[in-house]
């Protein structure tokens, strides 16, 4: 669990998705968020966090 001081990461996809993660400052931290917009469409995914903070972003889009 994160302390309340900890760093946050902040990922958004266009307009539709907007997250903030907790990013605990001693400790390796996976977190998974799963969203269903029925408005597909192209997007760009932002990542804001830190520069003390390694992260990684996995996006599954399904066919259709």
């Amino acid at each position: 669990m994160a302390d309340a001081g900890s760093p946050r990461i902040r990922i958004t996809v266009g307009t539709y998705i907007a997250v903030s993660l907790p990013c605990p400052s001693d400790e390796v931290h996976l977190g998974s968020n799963e969203t269903n917009t029925s408005t597909g469409g192209a997007g760009t995914v932002t990542v804001e966090a830190p520069r003390s903070v390694r992260w990684a972003v996995s996006l599954q889009v399904p066919e259709g």
